[in-house]
């Protein structure tokens, strides 16, 4: 039995990109013959020394031989191959449905599709006309393509099923995205240092520069920015080290570009507290990271990591935040009272198994075989 798994490109070692492999992985253990369809080819070298060992389809497909850094130019060939590999009969997983939510048979929606990120998200990088005109093009086309096909569509998240029936009229299945709990889980250590981390795509809209100045008013904690970068990063990586340089907190946060998964693991193991500052983060893969390696997550009071991690509960699995002074007051608060702390990891500990990457395997290999039998039987 094959199946396409269609993604943008896995080139930028995200939380998408952790998905995209994670489905791979779980039709290849079910008997599935995979191959794997991408705009651009595949540095697998990369993707094992930034996301740990992976695990590689039958045989891949791809348009180009370099790496597609453009937004708008990835996005239309992605739509085109899409569109092209639709005319056979082999059943279709688009990784990537914040970009086309029909065509496939199934499509995973990892984050805002851009249309609705634009209306309701407030990035300021989307406020130019250039954004506005692309994010109307784009919802045209959407609509266009939903009418003509279908598909089973997976949220990654109770935030973002509501998004996709409110704001499209779209019902999906919610799949919580793959987390490898065991490996940061293990490598957890009980003494920790008084430092916040981050993890993150340096882009725009991250709200990263919240970070140094809430450093420069905490002294007794350390912060750290794991990054990763692309040719599109340079501007992002320019304005928060003039940030970090103009309020004079060089010495208490550090910015780590392009980190192995290996320094990944260890910042976490080592620090008290993951600090998340995208405010319309769908979920946030690396919060429950941070979180199975013992770290208590302080997250906006929003999106994603407040409905869908939290609980949207203060305080039982992790903390909240709206404003920045806020976010402030609950570092000092988890710094300096161990108790709280503890009482946290404890319920923590437990939370994380949910988001395991065994359940969301397990999870994707059901429905693809449910697809599988009605197919077969010509439904």
């Amino acid at each position: 039995m094959d199946v396409v798994v269609v993604h943008p490109s896995l080139n930028r070692c995200g939380g998408a990109e952790k998905v995209c492999l994670s489905v791979v992985e779980a039709l290849m253990e079910h008997g599935y013959r995979v191959i794997l369809a991408t705009v651009d080819r595949t540095d697998w070298f990369m993707l094992e020394d930034r996301l740990g060992s992976v695990v590689r389809p039958s045989g891949e497909f791809y348009l180009y031989e370099h790496t597609i850094t453009q937004d708008i130019l990835l996005a239309s060939c992605f739509i085109l191959e899409l569109m092209y590999l639709k005319r056979g009969d082999t059943l279709i997983f688009n990784t990537y449905g914040d970009l086309l939510d029909s065509v496939a048979d199934v499509c995973y929606v990892n984050a805002l599709p851009p249309y609705i990120a634009y209306r309701y998200g407030g990035y300021e990088y989307m406020c130019s006309t250039g954004w506005k005109a692309a994010s109307i093009v784009h919802e045209a086309l959407s609509r266009i393509a939903r009418g003509f096909s279908r598909s089973i569509v997976i949220a990654n998240s109770r935030f973002m099923q509501s998004i996709l029936w409110m704001g499209l009229g779209i019902k999906s299945t919610v799949v919580y995205p793959p987390v490898d709990v065991e490996v940061f889980r293990s490598a957890g250590r009980d003494r920790r240092e008084d430092v916040v981390v981050t993890a993150t795509r340096l882009r725009f809209g991250k709200k990263l520069e919240i970070i140094p100045w809430i450093a420069r008013e905490i002294g007794e904690a350390r912060f750290k920015i794991l990054g990763v970068a692309d040719k599109l990063s340079k501007p992002v990586i320019e304005r928060l080290r003039d940030i970090i340089d103009g309020l004079g907190v060089g010495d208490r946060v550090e910015l780590i570009v392009n980190q192995p998964y290996r320094r990944l693991v260890e910042e976490f193991s080592s620090a008290k507290i993951y600090l998340q500052t995208q405010p319309t983060e769908s979920f946030g893969i690396s919060i429950v990271e941070a979180m199975a390696a013992g770290c208590i997550p302080l997250v906006p009071r929003c999106g994603g990591p407040w409905i869908d991690i939290l609980g949207m509960g203060d305080g039982l699995y992790g903390l909240s935040y709206v404003e920045v002074s806020e976010a402030k007051e609950k570092i000092r608060c988890i710094l300096r009272d161990e108790g709280v702390r503890m009482r946290m990891l404890n319920n923590i500990r437990r939370r994380v198994d949910m988001f395991s990457k065994i359940v969301f395997k397990r999870k994707i290999a059901e429905i693809v075989d449910t697809l599988y039998r009605y197919r077969c039987r010509g439904w």
